[in-house]
């Protein structure tokens, strides 16, 4: 009894399915899930990536309008290159922790919390800020060089660390790209 009444509910569900209206209403369906997936695809990687206005946010709080002087992230760049002038590996880690402090201050200005740098980048994803891995990389210098006090820094390690800081700000558009 309940087998016979599962092969008519069946075969009543199969001639809803394969008539006419089915297939439309089938077809439909199908063509109204891609185009909802198509947006919903579209407003994901649009969401992920960081808007303009979020950069001219940052460049405002950090005061980058450039009258005629250099702007505060400029000014503070331009001590960083000072130190990597050195000669002493002291003014390499320096630079390099100099550097980090600046790279937090943006982290920050994105809008990313926690308490530590470490903790506002685990918040991070790649598509909202693309060289995520280096600047990872070059957090774990300065990390070496803020807890070790024995750890040594080449001058090839520091110039190299230095050029990836330069390269995050300058993809960040708060480095001139002259």
């Amino acid at each position: 009894m309940i087998e016979e009444e599962l092969n008519n509910l069946i075969e009543q569900l199969n001639s809803v399915l394969y008539s006419r209206y089915g297939w439309v209403a089938q077809g439909i369906g199908l063509i109204l899930t891609a185009t909802l997936g198509l947006i919903w695809f579209r407003l994901y990687f649009i969401t992920q990536r960081v808007p303009q206005s979020k950069i001219a946010k940052w460049r405002e709080a950090l005061g980058y309008e450039k009258p005629e002087n250099l702007s505060l992230v400029d000014a503070k760049w331009s001590s960083v290159l000072e130190k990597m002038e050195s000669e002493d590996e002291t003014s390499w880690k320096m630079a390099i922790m100099e550097a980090d402090s600046l790279m937090d201050r943006l982290i920050q200005e994105m809008g990313y919390t926690g308490e530590t740098m470490g903790e506002r980048m685990q918040k991070i994803t790649p598509k909202q800020f693309p060289m995520l891995d280096d600047a990872w990389r070059v957090h774990k210098v300065r990390n070496f060089i803020a807890h070790d006090p024995s750890y040594k820094l080449t001058e090839e390690s520091a110039k190299k660390t230095i050029s990836i800081y330069e390269d995050i700000f300058r993809e960040l558009n708060v480095l001139d790209n002259d």
